[in-house]
Order: structure tokens, then sequence, then C-alpha cells
């Protein structure tokens, strides 16, 4: 997963736009992905798309695994059923942008995750962060982001 604007910071109403690749590197056709992508509550999902095709999605509330409470996150769950043949790829896009009536005296860490699921099997997880920066009429500090990827298994993500 990428994304474009990562390594740098962004402030309120900035778009972001998440690029996740999902190559099928196994030896037989995916024909069902459960892609799942993390988002911080600062952040709201303008469109969706693959491959070029706008498609529907799912908003769901996020919990804490350890105590079932809901978090400040949520998830955008995609269900893609086209197959994608061994060594073919499917290409998502996810367009977002920063709330706009976001207020803080400090920055903040945004984390967006990325799962893809076959057949109820996490196949790869990869992990983009900005900061956004604070916006109160009297602290405007600047920091760094950073962005991980980690992939493993049956299929691949860009």
């Amino acid at each position: 997963m990428t994304a474009n604007n990562e390594g740098e910071t962004i402030k309120s109403t900035d778009s972001i736009s998440y690029n996740i690749k999902v190559t099928n590197n196994g030896t037989d056709s995916i024909n069902y992905l459960d892609l799942r992508q993390n988002l911080s509550q600062y952040i709201d999902v303008k469109k969706v798309s693959v491959n070029g095709n706008e498609m529907e999605f799912d908003r769901v509330k996020a919990t804490n695994n350890e105590n079932s409470e809901e978090s400040d996150e949520y998830s955008i769950e995609i269900i893609y059923k086209d197959p994608i043949d061994v060594g073919e790829s499917a290409e998502f896009l996810v367009e977002t942008q920063t709330e706009d009536n976001y207020i803080s005296e400090k920055d903040i860490q945004l984390t967006s995750i990325a799962q893809a699921k076959v057949r109820s099997l996490v196949v790869t997880s990869e992990e983009v962060n900005h900061v956004m920066l604070a916006n109160s009429e009297t602290d405007s500090d600047s920091s760094d982001d950073t962005g991980d990827n980690d992939s493993n298994n049956n299929s691949s993500t860009d």
C-alpha cells in the first residue's frame, strides 16, 4: 500500500489517496477477496475504485480487540468477487480527505492499515502513517511521518 503524499506532513482538508495493489502470487485463481482498511477518525472516505471502476464499500466502527470497546478508528470493507488469476493484480484506490473541523494544539499520528483476506486467511497486511499538523491558533509545529510495509504469503500489496 502506498499513499500519494506518503512521507509528507498533512493538514486539515488535505486529500490522501491510498493505492493498494493485490497480486496473486499463488497457484490458484483468487475468486473472493476481502479487503479491509482501518482508518483514523480524522479521515473521511470519498470514493473507492478497483481497476478504475468505482465500487461500493461498507464503513464499520472499529473495536479494541482486547475488551471489545469501540475505538476512535473505523474500517472500510471491500468485497471483490472478480477472479484474480495467477500472476495478475487488482488495483484498489481509496480516495480520502482529512477532517475539515479538526482543531488540536498538537500534531496527530494517522495510521492506515490495509489487510487482504483470501478464504478467511489474512495473506498480507501493510501500514501507512501520516502526521496531521496541529492547527490551533497558538501552535503549528511540523513533524515527519513514516511508512512501513510488510507483506508475505500468497498475495502481495503495494
